[in-house]
């Protein structure tokens, strides 16, 4: 995505990142509304409420969206000068995108993570916490210090043929 005022360095970039792998939008107007973005390219400082929906500005916000700032001054992942040559730009744009993937990659990741971790500490029958989140919990609570006089109660509830009644109550719906 280029974004400038200016029509003649719209123009400029726009010759420098022609390309047949590239997908390449002269503004907001001409951009596709649910289009995903890697890199924008500038002249001015780009906040993510002047991006077309909230997706987009928490994608900036987060750094999936990578800025190359052109020109003085700029708030950007990567900053050039105003006489940057087409080779320079091209180099920016294509590190940055490849940065952007890995980034988008690395946050796919944590939330699969998370994801992961709560179904392994949670029971997916009742959403409580299962045993092993208990035995994590105790760990941690041991290990923290030890007050004078701390006391730690442990009550267990036992629900007699508790998975038996669930199994035959599976078995009748089935």
């Amino acid at each position: 995505l280029i974004l400038s005022d200016n029509p003649e360095r719209r123009s400029r970039w726009t010759r420098f990142l022609t390309d047949p792998d590239t997908r390449l939008w002269q503004g907001l107007a001409e951009m596709p509304g649910d289009t995903l973005i890697d890199v924008i390219v500038c002249d001015a400082p780009v906040r993510g409420d002047q991006l077309p929906g909230k997706r987009l500005g928490t994608r900036l916000a987060c750094g999936e969206i990578g800025v190359v700032g052109i020109g003085e001054k700029q708030a950007a992942d990567v900053c050039l000068p105003p006489d940057t040559g087409s080779r320079e730009v091209r180099l920016a744009c294509a590190m940055l995108a490849e940065t952007v993937r890995l980034r988008r990659e690395c946050n796919r990741s944590k939330r699969m993570q998370r994801v992961l971790n709560q179904m392994a500490l949670t029971d997916s029958l009742t959403g409580l916490p299962n045993r092993r989140a208990w035995d994590d919990e105790l760990l941690e609570r041991d290990a923290a210090p030890k007050q004078e006089y701390a006391v730690r109660c442990i009550a267990l509830l036992d629900l007699d043929h508790f998975k038996m009644h669930i199994l035959q109550w599976f078995c009748k719906i089935h």
